[in-house]
């Protein structure tokens, strides 16, 4: 009884899905009639790092400056949009690190 519904399961999944590729290669897209031959393959992700994340490190360095080990970094506020030339990482961290000493000389003066 059990496998009778799942081969019928199996079989009206491959009815309304189709697989575009071997399996691994792609992803399993709706059935429809514009994408009948449309192969769907996932977009790699860009591995180089942005202006954000030099934001993000460079924040939570700016706030442990100086203080020693065992400092705990707040959470980084949303990154500004970065000015001219400095759309890289390493603009965004520079921009990031003194926005985190200014924070944390804001919050705790000592």
């Amino acid at each position: 009884m059990a496998t009778k519904y799942i081969v019928s399961l199996l079989i009206v999944m491959l009815i309304t899905f189709r697989i575009s590729a071997p399996v691994g290669a792609a992803v399993f897209a709706p059935y429809n009639s514009k994408t009948e031959n449309t192969l769907v393959v996932p977009q790699q992700q860009n591995d180089e790092p942005t202006y954000a994340d030099g934001w993000n490190q460079g924040y939570k360095d700016g706030w442990c400056y100086g203080r020693g080990y065992g400092c705990y970094p707040a959470y980084p506020p949303y990154p500004p949009y970065p000015r001219y030339g400095e759309d890289s990482y390493k603009g965004g961290y520079n921009r990031g690190f003194l926005q985190g000493i200014a924070d944390h000389k804001a919050k705790d003066p000592n």
